[in-house]
Formats: C-alpha cells, structure tokens, sequence
C-alpha cells in the first residue's frame, strides 16, 4: 500500500507541474528545467506581478509544494522499510536498483515459490524487452521506461 500510494502522490505531482507548465507557456512564460523543489519558486517568480496569474496558478503551486512535502514523508517511510529488510540491502547492492525498486521485488515476490524459473520474475513485474518481429527478423529491444515507474 505504501508504494501504490507513494506512486499516486508523485503521479499528481507531475500532474501538477504540467498544467502551469503548459498554461503558462501560452503567455510566453516558460519554467524550463528545474527540480521539483524549485518549481514552486520559479513559477512564483515568473508570475510576479501578474495579479490575474497570480490568483489562478498560485493555488495549484501551493497545492503542488503540498503534495511534494507529503511525497517525502512516504519516501522516508520507504527508505526505513528498505533499511530494516536485509534482502532489499542485498537488492540494493546491485547498480541500478534504488531503495524503490528494492521494496517492490520484495513485496511482489514475497513468496519465490511464486516464480517457477528465474524467466518468469521479469513478466511477473512488467519488465519485459520490447519486440520487433518482421518476417525472419525476432530482435529484443531495450525495457520500456513505463515498466521502470
């Protein structure tokens, strides 16, 4: 429940990054390339004086800040879960595997008896390559980022 509820928060956020995104753009008004921690101050920053954009896109980064504060709680939840688990440790260790990833392999295969053969734990997940079959051609491609969320 922590990871479905940690993934609900950080897809509203981006949510709410891209609307005054998109709506400010038509004013000519572009936020560029920041983290989501300064979001909230640059957006700010490119609607000051503007007391019209102010009172509609103010709510929505304030809301945004807000969401952003409550994503950092669950993830702190998620670090000390990971912590605690000597299994997501060991996960942990190899390159590419975050603190996320390590406690979603350990609450879908909780029970390995799950998985038969070793092949069948990335279809279990949704980490399967892309495919290209065209008459002789059968090539695997890379996994696609949608998996990785």
């Amino acid at each position: 429940m922590l990871l479905t509820c940690r993934q609900l928060l950080e897809g509203n956020r981006r949510a709410l990054e891209s609307e005054p995104r998109g709506s400010l753009k038509v004013f000519g008004l572009k936020v560029g390339k920041v983290s989501p921690k300064e979001f909230a101050p640059r957006v700010l920053d490119l609607i000051a004086g503007q007391p019209a954009l102010c009172a509609i896109v103010e709510p929505l980064v304030r809301l945004c800040e807000d969401v952003i504060k409550q994503l950092d709680v669950l993830h702190r939840m998620v670090l000390k879960m990971v912590k605690e688990c000597e299994l997501c440790r060991r996960w942990m260790a190899i390159s590419g595997v975050a603190p996320v990833v390590a406690l979603t392999f350990r609450s879908t295969i909780d029970v390995p008896e799950r998985c038969v053969r070793s092949r069948s734990v990335g279809p279990l997940l949704g980490l399967v390559p892309r495919k290209h079959q065209s008459g002789e051609v059968n090539r695997h491609g890379r996994i696609p980022n949608a998996a990785m969320r």
